[in-house]
């Protein structure tokens, strides 16, 4: 076996995949806060009762995601013994994951809110498929329909 067999990839910044994990870590906590917020928000514009337990729910909630992102980070320090290994992949996958699950429920809340921000999904697909010119000015016309609609 020659000295190749396990690189622990020493050349690595470790202190760039400590700043990532980091702020993945910030991440998780401000998403998790937007949702806290829609969710209150959509609470008071449907006249629901706020229960005075959401704040330990939320709590917790930070605390489950941290599991999965600790577990990221254990298999990230591991994969620090490849050479190709050379951020920390599982904790980046992990935030984007809560912050999937995150943004469905503030989506969730602002149509329970009837919030205009419940278009932005819709409108953010229509933005991807434009194609050419043509559609580019079809898609402005409908924004500012949708504008003169709202005020």
């Amino acid at each position: 076996m020659g000295d190749n067999f396990i690189h622990l990839n020493v050349t690595q910044d470790v202190g760039n995949g400590v700043t990532i994990m980091f702020m993945c870590a910030i991440a998780i906590i401000a998403m998790v806060l937007l949702d806290l917020s829609t969710g209150i928000r959509a609470a008071r514009a449907t006249k629901e009762k706020i229960r005075s337990n959401i704040l330990r729910r939320t709590v917790t909630k930070i605390l489950d995601y941290y599991h999965f992102l600790l577990a990221g980070v254990v298999v990230d320090v591991t994969g620090l013994a490849f050479e190709f290994y050379t951020l920390p992949y599982c904790a980046i996958l992990v935030a984007f994951a809560v912050a999937g699950i995150e943004i469905v429920s503030m989506y969730e809340n602002f149509r329970k809110a009837k919030s205009a921000a419940a278009d932005i999904p819709a409108m953010i697909d229509k933005i991807v498929r434009v194609k050419n010119s043509n559609d580019a000015r079809e898609l402005f016309e409908e924004i500012r329909k949708y504008g003169d609609k709202r005020q």
